[in-house]
């Protein structure tokens, strides 16, 4: 950000300094005066102000329980509209410098509205203002655009639209990259452009995108913990999508502790996701006793926290499920297993290829459980889901391809499991020459 930037976004605390300061003398020679004064100093500095409140309340509300956070973001919300409302004003006058930041306190009213899961709404407004913001003819605004496009970009990607949500996250990108941007700003970029990669399918790209959102991060300073550990969290999970598990857990596990190192060592909400990717990579690993420590440490901050029915719980309760199945605790990998389901039935877009994998350990369950037609069921529709939404040739469905030949060279069923594995090590090939670059 440049020196003219920050005078500009200080400007209402500037002025209500230096208010407060010769307020003394002016009422001394008039006190009706010196109150329409107090009136037009606090509204010029009201936006400046209210929008730094505003993005300090949505600081605290990542890192607060469930009721404190809800608190903050309806706190926040109200803040910012109120300075939207009056930078409406402020933005009558030509050049007014009051009004510096005003699309950007618009930007944050559409990311209020999404941390408080009003989806629809956030969606519609920040398409709305993508488009204000385009006719917009100040330089300035290409950065809130890009910024509006990534947010866009990250609700759209949540409905499972994931075409449209890497259309979306590249021209944010693109923006940035004309407007020469800070490494902040790329780093965030790039990271949700990893995500939606991973998604679409395109593994290396994911991977590619991931590494260099956490450079990005890695050259700033610890102040950005928080955001460059999610850029590990999400190189963790392409490292994981392209079957590098032990990638992939070292990845979660500098997430983790940049995550505890941005919250000063308290349980949080981000903290309670380091900890399910963790599990969920000691899963793929097999190291049941591990994964199981992590999954519980997840659900204990969750439940103390008081996040209810939520994606990130019932993950959590998956993996819970799952390392009690690796362990051969059945009653226990049941009641979780079917817990985990029953959520993500209410909650995971039907194109999210994670359904593969929860049918994946639906099958293991009821295999171990003894239920042939369930198991049967179960591994097919983890093969189906897997090719339709995986695509033929990810790293994930070679995994399920081997565990559903394992079931069925157990039953006896020798020339299946023959074909399954047949395919799992085509895979494996195509994987190898695309590393070799051939």
């Amino acid at each position: 950000m440049k020196e003219t930037e920050i005078g500009a976004g200080f400007i209402g605390f500037i002025t209500l300094g230096i208010w407060l300061l010769l307020r003394p003398i002016v009422c001394q020679f008039s006190g009706p005066g010196c109150l329409a004064l107090d009136a037009i100093v606090v509204w010029c500095s009201a936006p400046t102000i209210l929008g730094f409140c505003s993005e300090l309340l949505l600081y605290i509300g990542l890192q607060s329980p469930a009721a404190t956070q809800k608190l903050c973001y309806r706190a926040g919300l109200l803040c910012t509209r109120t300075a939207v409302l009056i930078d409406q004003f402020n933005l009558m006058v030509p050049g007014n410098a009051f009004a510096y930041h005003a699309n950007s306190r618009k930007v944050l009213v559409g990311s209020f509205y999404s941390v408080l899961e009003q989806k629809a709404k956030a969606k519609k407004y920040f398409a709305s203002l993508v488009k204000t913001l385009k006719a917009d003819k100040d330089p300035g605004a290409l950065r809130d655009l890009a910024t509006c496009l990534m947010l866009l970009s990250e609700l759209v990607h949540g409905e499972g639209n994931y075409k449209e949500a890497k259309s979306l996250a590249e021209q944010s990108l693109e923006i940035l990259k004309k407007t020469a941007p800070d490494k902040t700003s790329e780093g965030a970029m790039l990271t949700d452009l990893c995500a939606t990669y991973m998604k679409q399918g395109l593994i290396e790209e994911s991977i590619s995108v991931g590494r260099s959102a956490v450079e990005c991060f890695d050259m700033t300073n610890d102040s950005l913990n928080q955001l460059q550990a999610i850029a590990y969290n999400n190189l963790s999970l392409a490292h994981c999508e392209a079957g590098e598990y032990r990638e992939a857990l070292d990845c979660s596990r500098r997430s983790l502790k940049l995550k505890l190192a941005a919250s000063a060592n308290k349980p949080n909400l981000s903290v309670a996701i380091a900890h399910v990717n963790i599990a969920d990579h000691l899963l793929f690993l097999e190291r049941y006793d591990d994964a199981l420590v992590e999954a519980k440490a997840a659900l204990e901050i969750l439940d103390t926290q008081g996040f209810g029915d939520s994606m990130i719980k019932a993950t959590a309760w998956q993996n819970l499920g799952h390392s009690y199945l690796g362990l051969g605790q059945l009653e226990e990998a049941k009641a979780n297993l079917l817990k985990g389901a029953a959520s993500k039935s209410k909650l995971m877009p039907a194109k999210d290829p994670e359904w593969a994998q929860l049918n994946l350990d639906l099958a293991r369950l009821h295999a171990a459980l003894g239920d042939k037609s369930l198991a049967d069921s179960h591994f097919g529709k983890a093969v189906d889901m897997g090719e339709k939404l995986l695509g033929s040739k990810h790293p994930k469905l070679a995994y399920i391809y081997r565990q559903y030949a394992k079931y069925l060279e157990q039953t006896h069923r020798e020339s299946q499991a023959e074909v399954l594995r047949a395919k799992a090590n085509e895979i494996d090939e195509y994987r190898a020459k695309l590393k070799e670059g051939k």
